[in-house]
């Protein structure tokens, strides 16, 4: 099914995924940045397939975005299972992709790896999200048996392994997890970092508005967790930072966006705290930007991220990013001086952390430097040029085997 393209001729790149819900993080933000430079390349035609909770089709600029009507994952309130084969397949039959991409290791990996061997046309699996480590590790901690988790966390490399090597490629977007997927015996792996819209993501003057709507003071230290509301976040530990700070606690605020599975325990936290405020979901790119820009430091915990987006964003607006060493944002903080990092998600590493920044009394041009470091490094161009590089790459190897 793979066809050469002219410049009359279309290069149709088509997106298989499952990780997208309209309260979905940065899956779903790497995939409005795609459509975004898609409609600014007329030489590329995007088709993009969601789960949803009705089959629909709508045009996006000169994305074609189908949803599927999908079943609820029971794990999560925040997604869907992509799981209709016919009606998958049927899309990729009628619109003749150059090259398919997918986002997880799941049934639509096999769906598009069917689609891969039918229609012999390319396909790319993205590592979006490090299961070996959060699933082995949860699986362990649910039998409590650091030796139950080792075991899960093998058997389930070994099954990416024999799943990503039986695609045309795999692409992640750090140099930590390139070397985790070789290592699990992946033999064709491609880095190329994520980005983030510098256009979009930029200091505001926003930060007194903030405050005022919060109804905080205005030298109080606030810190910012924006993401999906996930067990992987290590939300409890953030809350718990709180009272390892004892009394710095009293002028620290910390500001929690989002929604997700963990929804009960950030309601139960901030209705019994003074210092925690819980803002449901935002969407709109341009709030989010006022809230990193009002922000002393943002916070996240997480120990399983693959790469981090919102940390991209943060920094673009000027805000410093406290994270977890190893954790996945850890290249997203490169050229940070100076770096300052929690050593693990316990609620005192997290604390010191928080007080060392705090001590740090930037001056007035270290939030430009931090913007200026993100956009040199992480612009969308840079990204989808690599991407789309790479599928040309493939499509053209693709054809010429056939040749």
């Amino acid at each position: 099914m793979t066809r050469s393209t002219s410049a009359s001729t279309p290069f149709v790149i088509c997106d298989i995924v499952q990780s997208y819900s309209p309260i979905s993080g940065g899956v779903k933000r790497y995939l409005q940045d795609k459509a975004r430079y898609m409609a600014a390349h007329p030489e590329y035609r995007h088709v993009l397939v969601v789960p949803g909770d009705a089959d629909d089709f709508h045009m996006d600029r000169n994305t074609s975005v189908y949803v599927i009507d999908s079943p609820s994952f029971m794990l999560t309130k925040s997604y869907r299972l992509l799981v209709n084969r016919t009606r998958i397949l049927e899309i990729i039959a009628s619109e003749k992709p150059d090259v398919i991409e997918v986002d997880n290791a799941y049934i639509p990996a096999w769906i598009t790896l069917e689609a891969h061997e039918e229609f012999d046309v390319p396909l790319v699996g993205f590592y979006h999200s490090d299961y070996p480590r959060a699933l082995g590790v949860e699986l362990g901690n649910v039998t409590r048996s650091g030796a139950v988790s080792m075991v899960l966390t093998k058997a389930i490399e070994y099954y990416l392994a024999e799943l990503y090597n039986r695609m045309t490629c795999t692409v992640t977007s750090t140099r930590q997890f390139e070397r985790q997927l070789k290592a699990m015996g992946v033999r064709r792996v491609e880095r190329i970092p994520l980005c983030t819209d510098v256009d979009v993501f930029r200091p505001r003057d926003s930060r007194a508005a903030v405050l005022r709507e919060l109804e905080l003071p205005d030298d109080v230290c606030l810190l910012l967790f924006v993401g999906r509301l996930a067990e992987m976040k290590n939300l409890p530990e953030t809350f718990a930072m709180l009272d390892a700070l004892g009394d710095e606690a009293r002028s620290v605020h910390l500001l929690v966006v989002g929604d997700g599975e963990e929804r009960e325990l950030v309601e139960k936290e901030t209705a019994a705290r003074c210092n925690t405020t819980w803002m449901r979901y935002v969407d709109d790119a341009d709030r989010l930007a006022e809230l990193y820009s009002a922000a002393d430091i943002f916070i996240n915990a997480g120990t399983h991220e693959t790469f981090g987006l919102v940390s991209l964003e943060a920094q673009a607006c000027g805000t410093r990013v406290l994270g977890v060493r190893g954790g996945g944002m850890d290249e997203t903080l490169e050229g940070e001086e100076p770096l300052v990092i929690a050593e693990s998600k316990d609620p005192r590493e997290l604390a010191d952390a928080v007080r060392r920044i705090r001590l740090l009394h930037e001056d007035t041009g270290a939030r430009e430097r931090r913007r200026e470091r993100i956009a040199a490094r992480f612009s969308i161009h840079a990204t989808f040029d690599a991407m789309t590089r790479l599928y040309r790459k493939l499509a053209s190897e693709n054809i010429r085997q056939k040749d």
